[in-house]
């Protein structure tokens, strides 16, 4: 089980990485992609869940809110594995710093908008993770079950390898 926890955290720190690189650079590849992510607009804050961020039209963007809860879905799952010492509340807690600390870094270095209306749906995307780690812990063996995650988690993460390593050689 020591062995599959340590894969898990391996797991779960590429991930992490991976949302980095997603959600602060942008998917950017180069440093001229990394430099015309500040276009010259203000820092923005927004501090109205729900709010003006979300809104295109007149109408609530329901696919970034989404976006936004499904990309955070794997770090609940990972927290399950690679967590097996920390509590639940230690978890929710990790998972609120994580996603605290990119809304700030988006602030602190103008790579878009930091946004409560994130954090919140980040959250829920997390700690749903948790929950549907927790509901299928009660249908599966702990040790079936991480096994098969780590293996589909495994395959997702060269698959993620393969895309960026695509864009980095032919995308010039």
């Amino acid at each position: 089980m020591k062995k599959k926890t340590v894969w898990g955290t391996l797991l779960l720190v590429a991930y992490l990485l991976i949302v980095i690189w997603i959600i602060l650079l942008k998917f950017s590849v180069s440093f001229d992609d990394l430099a015309a992510l500040n276009d010259g607009h203000l820092r923005n804050i927004n501090l109205i869940p729900f709010g003006d961020s979300v809104v295109i039209n007149g109408k609530l963007d329901l696919k970034e809110i989404i976006y936004n809860a499904v990309i955070f879905i794997p770090f609940g799952g990972l927290l399950g594995i690679a967590g097996k010492n920390i509590s639940l509340w230690g978890k929710v807690r990790l998972i609120i710093l994580f996603s605290l600390s990119l809304e700030i870094c988006q602030y602190i270095f103008d790579l878009g908008t930091s946004d409560i209306t994130d954090l919140i749906t980040n959250v829920f995307g997390g700690l749903l993770g948790l929950l549907i780690y927790a509901l299928l812990k009660k249908l599966f063996s702990e040790e079936k079950l991480d096994k098969f995650l780590l293996s589909a988690g495994t395959l997702l993460f060269m698959l993620a390898t393969g895309f960026v390593l695509f864009l980095i050689f032919f995308n010039r």
